[in-house]
């Protein structure tokens, strides 16, 4: 399915951004010009399910993988949704959907229920890709149940082993290849770089949005992620990113391809093993959450390791990142689903303002290609007094070669609906974040707080209006309000005030052990409880969330 016409795509292939070249292409290529090169390695961690493959071997797993996806009737552009932790089974996976035509729509990790069960439907998923378990959460049953509940998902596949009933075993697929039949794989219409990839999801303003991307667009990501890094065929790129969104594709699997070098796999669950995956697998980049910044960075200043960090960033209290001098470290600030700007540090220690308008990358180069550009759009008067610091001066816009447009589905042969997303006059699209003016020569700024109800907890957007709707469900409540409390390690986390009915008291426990059975999203699982006569508002019924917040600190 196209994304943009030959007219849109004719300014970015001018530029060297865009080409004809898909994600699995890029595979195909680096398979038959260094075969035997060490492709993909799972973190030792994973013990005796820890995996190992050259270029050739994993293109090969990516072909067969493709054949059967073709051979059981998975059409091209058919929708299938990927919900897998950071391992070598999720990379093969979405490879091997991308390789058959097929849309894929990688899941956060952190979705269960009606999250997951409320996207499919959005999309038009026709099939689910997951594990049996991820830390101790049952993926692989949850998306059976889904399954059972929508009609339209007509295959479960399951990777990894030990799955449960229901599921389709990848791992039978790869061990019984010999005996599959031939197939042919699909070809697609006019430039296949062009056609939609993937499609992840946004919360912006309190709404969560799908958000097509078209291997072009992927690639013009991880050309930035690449340049900006320094990375190259000899580059070993360490990744905690699960594949599920922007972060976990630009940074990792996109820059990957580009490169041609090594690309390692590690869950960062346990911090101490961890820390045994680096030392044994000696990487010359590692792409981290911004809030394990600093203690990557003692890690590897024990280990003597000269490798870069590439800190990932989604919330403004991860500006704040301040790390010891002589280390390479790169920031990469996601903006919903929409775009990201990567830039390397000058300084160690923090990185400075950003600079509106073109970005040329790598930053370093002044005649670099241009991937991106900023700037800063009026808010409304209401909206511009939104922000907690009360300085913000303007909305973030994003247009370029890796901008994506929110919408789906698609108007064919492109995405005509989803212009109310763009700014038909220039094509900058809005990232739901406001940003503060910080300098003027040359112009710069600051990324704040998103727009609307809307809160950044871990690597999660959190709509705090369908969180409140979702604790007022709760037995005993009558009245709750979510907010938001700063932590140290995740930069924020998801706290609830609620107004017990009378005769009933509602504590922790009991809006924990709600949320869990109802299989609310893991962000939504307060750590915080605060019960309280009546939820402070203001005279238009805005939840006064800063009031809350000011509430729970002053009790602890």
């Amino acid at each position: 399915m196209l994304l943009v016409t030959e007219t849109d795509a004719e300014t970015h292939i001018a530029s060297g951004a865009w080409g004809r070249l898909t994600l699995d292409n890029l595979l195909g290529y680096l398979a038959r010009s260094a075969p035997e090169r060490v492709a993909l390695v799972d973190a030792p961690s994973r013990g005796e399910a820890a995996s190992s493959f050259t270029f050739a071997e994993l293109d090969r797993r990516v072909e067969i993988l493709a054949s059967f996806f073709t051979a059981v009737g998975l059409a091209p552009d058919t929708v299938v949704a990927l919900q897998m932790p950071a391992t070598s089974d999720a990379v093969v996976a979405l490879l091997g959907a991308l390789r058959a035509g097929l849309i894929v729509a990688p899941m956060p990790l952190a979705w269960r229920g009606a999250d997951v069960s409320a996207a499919l439907q959005r999309i038009g998923a026709r099939g689910i890709i997951t594990v049996a378990q991820v830390d101790g959460e049952p993926v692989g049953e949850r998306a059976r149940d889904v399954a059972a509940e929508l009609w339209q998902i007509r295959f479960v596949f399951g990777a990894g082993g030990s799955l449960p009933d229901g599921l389709i075993d990848l791992d039978r697929v790869f061990a019984e290849a010999d005996a599959l039949p031939p197939t042919e794989l699909p070809t697609r219409g006019g430039n296949p770089a062009d056609h939609v990839a993937t499609i992840s999801f946004a919360t912006t303003g309190g709404e969560a949005v799908a958000v097509p991307r078209s291997h072009n667009q992927w690639i013009a990501t991880g050309l930035m992620a690449m340049l900006e890094a320094g990375l190259d065929h000899d580059s070993r790129l360490l990744t905690m990113l699960a594949p599920s969104g922007l972060a976990g594709l630009g940074l990792s699997l996109a820059p990957w391809l580009l490169s041609g070098g090594t690309l390692m796999l590690a869950e960062p669950t346990v911090f101490t093993a961890l820390a045994v995956d680096i030392a044994e697998l000696a990487p010359t980049h590692i792409v981290a959450p911004a809030t394990l910044a600093r203690r990557l960075a003692g890690l590897l200043d024990r280990q003597r390791s000269a490798a870069r960090l590439v800190l990932v960033e989604h919330g403004a209290s991860d500006h704040e990142t301040i790390l010891p001098q002589g280390r390479t470290v790169i920031d990469a600030m996601v903006l919903g689903e929409v775009g990201i700007l990567i830039r390397a540090r000058a300084d160690a220690a923090a990185h400075a303002a950003l600079p509106i308008g073109p970005w040329t990358t790598p930053s370093g180069l002044a005649g670099g290609p241009v991937l991106v550009e900023a700037r800063l759009k009026a808010l409304s008067q209401s909206a511009a007094h939104q922000g907690r610091d009360g300085a913000t001066t303007g909305e973030l816009q994003l247009r370029g070669a890796t901008v994506a447009t929110p919408g789906w589905p698609l108007t064919p042969p492109v995405a005509f609906a989803r212009e109310a997303a763009r700014d038909p006059s220039d094509g900058y699209v809005g990232t739901g974040r406001r940003a503060r003016l910080v300098a003027t020569q040359p112009p710069a700024f600051e990324i704040g707080e998103p727009l609307g109800d809307v809160a950044i907890v871990g690597r999660h957007a959190i709509d705090l209006a369908a969180a409140d709707r979702a604790y007022k469900t709760a037995p005993g409540v009558l009245d709750a309000a979510a907010f938001v409390l700063p932590d140290p390690l995740l930069g924020a986390r998801i706290a609830a005030a609620v107004v017990p009915k009378p005769g009933y008291d509602v504590d922790r426990f009991t809006l924990t052990s709600y949320a869990e059975a109802a299989r609310l999203a893991l962000p939504l699982i307060p750590d915080v409880v605060v019960s309280l006569a009546a939820v402070p508002r203001a005279s238009d019924g805005t939840v006064l969330r800063d009031d809350l917040a000011n509430y729970a600190l002053a009790r602890r």
